[in-house]
């Protein structure tokens, strides 16, 4: 196995077609979304932000790339300290 196959499923590119990205994470087949309703809130300053942006409903995808990669992150981190594909909440 020569890894075609997993780059070319693994990568990702913009419409224009001048970026691409190579996700580091999988899914695996297993995965499935949550059946009870789960909310994500995004807390800046210790304060709660309500508007609909924040607040994440995460059983909507059975998983979540956070990162500062907007092209491939589902919840997109602007802090330069994060990388660009940092976790994935699954």
């Amino acid at each position: 196995s020569s890894g075609l196959l997993a780059a070319e499923t693994n990568t990702v590119q913009s419409v224009d077609g001048k970026n691409i990205t190579v996700l580091k994470y999988n899914e695996p087949p297993e995965s499935r979304k949550l059946v009870l309703g789960w909310l994500l809130y995004v807390i800046k300053g210790g304060e709660i932000l309500e508007t609909i942006a924040e607040v994440l409903h995460i059983q909507r995808q059975s998983a979540y790339l956070i990162g500062r990669d907007h092209l491939v992150a589902d919840i997109p981190i602007e802090h330069p300290s994060c990388s660009k594909q940092r976790a994935v909440i699954q």
